[in-house]
């Protein structure tokens, strides 16, 4: 099971909803200005077009290449490629659907040249789609990309430049839906961060000497994650001390629980800087103290 926000599934939706908007839009300006033979226009299909990402269990994994936070988890990465691998071979707009697709979707010099010129100008308008919704030139896309990932024919450059000049009058402005969108490159960034953290939280856990016993760091967890289940688990070790457990949240704030005799004693930090450091005399208030950092 996939754990994605809610909230970010629904934005993912509608950001779907108004590329595809968009991507009839521009081809009807196509259309209107004669630039597609007649033979090439197909409303119909452009009527289906990335339907298949509207699909729920595909509308949850797509919704792992967007963050509030700027973080992700190698789960969501993998589903988040898995659902575009699967829908750049389902549709024929891609033009990796025509060439020879590896299982990477992010290979170069794809021989795109045998998509056949219907889908071109079908691309062309997914281009401008989505580089209306970035605030960014739809040019530039094709300048860094044809000739080093996707390899076409002169004809069907033509095509695209062509399409592109047209269309570049018409481009909106950009979309804003309050989320950051993590491009594999970044996604692999921030998983590496990911783990950079838990590395770190593992080395205080030895600088301070805190340590863990198994069966006392699960009575300790259980409680907090009742409390707070918004709080992500980090680490637990086997060690001389009682009981222990350690926990974070999507902004890099940490709370380490020690039980020592018959108290616990509680740290709250944010990178390398210690905001408290206190001692209670029971796991209620552990969760009480907590509750200052962590609502």
């Amino acid at each position: 099971m996939i754990d994605v926000d809610p909230e970010i599934v629904e934005i993912c939706k509608k950001r779907v909803m108004d590329h595809i908007a968009r991507v009839k839009f521009f081809y009807n300006k196509l259309v209107e200005a004669g630039v597609i033979p007649e033979k090439d226009i197909d409303f119909a299909r452009i009527a289906k077009h990335d339907a298949d990402k509207l699909e729920p269990y595909n509308l949850k994994r797509q919704a792992c290449r967007f963050t509030k936070t700027g973080t992700v988890t190698p789960e969501q990465k993998e589903a988040a490629n898995d659902v575009i691998r699967e829908h750049i071979k389902k549709n024929p707009h891609h033009s990796e659907f025509w060439g020879a697709p590896s299982d990477d979707q992010f290979s170069t010099n794809i021989d795109c040249t045998k998509t056949p010129d219907t889908y071109m100008y079908e691309l062309a308008a997914d281009w401008m789609a989505t580089a209306e919704e970035r605030g960014t030139k739809c040019m530039d896309w094709y300048n860094k990309h044809v000739g080093t990932r996707w390899i076409y024919n002169e004809h069907q450059c033509e095509i695209l430049k062509k399409c592109i000049n047209i269309l570049d009058k018409y481009q909106g402005p950009k979309r804003d839906y309050g989320l950051s969108y993590l491009s594999p490159g970044q996604m692999n960034k921030a998983i590496k961060e990911k783990k950079m953290e838990v590395e770190y939280a593992k080395s205080l856990l030895t600088e301070h000497g805190y340590t863990v016993v198994l069966k006392e760091s699960a009575s300790i967890r259980d409680a907090i994650q009742d409390a707070y289940p918004e709080l992500d688990y980090v680490v637990d070790n086997e060690g001389e001390s009682q009981g222990s457990a350690r926990f974070c949240d999507g902004d890099g704030h940490y709370v380490q629980v020690d039980k020592v005799d018959d108290a616990y004693n509680v740290m709250v930090w944010q990178g390398k800087n210690v905001i408290e450091d206190d001692t209670v005399d029971s796991i209620e208030g552990v969760v009480d103290f907590i509750g200052q950092y962590f609502n």
